[in-house]
């Protein structure tokens, strides 16, 4: 008769002391909570049976570096990694197919991570990693809520073909995010999506992006970050809010009509606050691009005191 052997707790020797834990052959699962908060616990081998890592298996252990996957991994739970807050890289098959709710969350030093096989980001799995940079994935599909949210190193990421949705505040905080490519893929852009992005002056938004939301025109993305537009309206709802670097905006509608009669345009626009908090006075535009178009006055220029109807919304 065959058994399936899984690590249900762990239970140090020697409380105080660091150990390098190796689990034998033959183990196919680590179960849930099973090193929690075992801050012995300075790294771990696993061998090349284990194919599943339980919910909050490694949650807390504050003082692990380093974990070694051999094996075709195909399921890791939610927190499994939460607040490991000294590993540094981990690298894992392509049987895993996704990263779970908050399964990174609050790694501070986790700087690297390798998944070609992930297809679906759940919500805050690397949210607060502040030390990630260096993001690998395969055929992503799915990017959760706040998934990458105040990953403050984060300077750029690679988004593939294959990726159908940008989640709520996905890289909400990103700080030094400086360029995003948004493949011609996504359907769907939620709100929030890029908020507080401080560092962001270069975005690109592909003509195939379906417009669901007639209130998101992607003339005031342009006019706040610098986005390169590629059609005339897109599902971006307050998606770039308060990414206040941007220096200047350039606007590229390829002759189409960026917005409907002034009236309407007037309607759609009142109380978006897509870009709520936003510094007005860093924001510039090329008017010569924008003559002839509608557009909102004060997303292009300096704030006015006290404008007038004519002075927010005019014919450039």
């Amino acid at each position: 008769m065959a058994y399936e052997i899984i690590v249900a707790k762990f239970t140090p020797d020697e409380p105080d002391e660091r150990i390098d834990a190796v689990l034998p052959d033959g183990v196919v699962g680590i179960g849930a909570k099973a090193f929690r908060f075992k801050g012995e616990v300075r790294s771990l081998r696993a061998p090349q049976s284990l194919i599943e890592v339980g919910d909050a298996a490694f949650d807390g252990c504050r003082n692990l570096v380093q974990v070694d996957f051999p094996g075709d991994v195909a399921m890791v739970g939610k927190r499994a990694f939460q607040h490991c807050t000294s590993l540094r890289e981990i690298t894992f098959a392509e049987t895993l197919g996704c990263i779970d709710d908050a399964t990174f969350q609050g790694a501070t030093s986790l700087s690297r991570i390798v998944a070609p096989g992930v297809t679906e980001i759940n919500r805050y799995a690397f949210q607060r990693c502040t030390s990630l940079v260096d993001v690998q994935f395969g055929a992503l599909k799915t990017i959760g809520r706040r998934a990458f949210a105040s990953c403050t190193e984060l300077e750029r990421i690679e988004l593939p073909g294959t990726l159908k949705v940008i989640g709520e505040e996905a890289f909400s905080g990103c700080q030094a995010l400086r360029e995003v490519v948004i493949p011609e893929s996504v359907e769907e852009i939620e709100p929030r999506a890029f908020r507080g992005c401080t560092s962001l002056d270069a975005a690109s938004i592909p003509e195939s992006i379906v417009q669901r939301f007639p209130e998101s025109f992607t003339q005031e993305v342009a006019a706040r970050a610098g986005v390169v537009l590629k059609t005339e309206r897109t599902r971006l709802s307050a998606a770039f809010q308060e990414a206040h670097e941007a220096d200047r905006a350039e606007l590229m509608a390829d002759g189409k009509r960026l917005c409907a009669e002034e009236d309407e345009l007037r309607k759609q626009l009142a109380g978006l606050g897509m870009f709520a908090r936003a510094e007005k006075d860093r924001i510039q535009a090329r008017l010569d691009e924008l003559e002839g178009q509608l557009a909102e006055v004060r997303d292009l220029i300096d704030a006015l005191d006290n404008p007038t109807d004519e002075e927010l919304l005019a014919m450039l």
